[in-house]
């Protein structure tokens, strides 16, 4: 059975706002970063446990790592869902508290 995708209205925003703050210095690299993370999307629906179990995060959540960027998403039988994508400077546990 094929999982379908399923990216969350937060993970939307979160690369707005990536390509947002990246374009104010390049143009270039804010496209060519929006690509590279959201090409990882395609992988996750085709491997969806290539990415490292994040259970201090939520019950089943994942996350992969893209350049300096992080996917948090979350399989489950009938879907792969992406939560966020955050720089990974920032705290994901206090993002996600307690797992929630």
């Amino acid at each position: 059975m094929m999982r379908e995708l399923f990216v969350t209205k937060e993970a939307e925003t979160d690369i707005l706002e990536i390509s947002n703050y990246i374009f104010e210095f390049s143009e270039e690299t804010a496209v060519r970063t929006v690509i590279g993370i959201t090409d990882k999307y395609q992988a996750l629906w085709e491997y969806p446990f290539m990415g490292r179990q994040r259970n201090d995060l939520g019950l089943d959540y994942r996350m992969l790592p893209v350049g300096v960027y992080n996917i948090i998403y979350k399989v489950s039988d009938a879907r792969v869902t992406i939560l966020r994508v955050l720089h990974g400077s920032r705290d994901l546990v206090g993002i996600f508290p307690q797992g929630n």
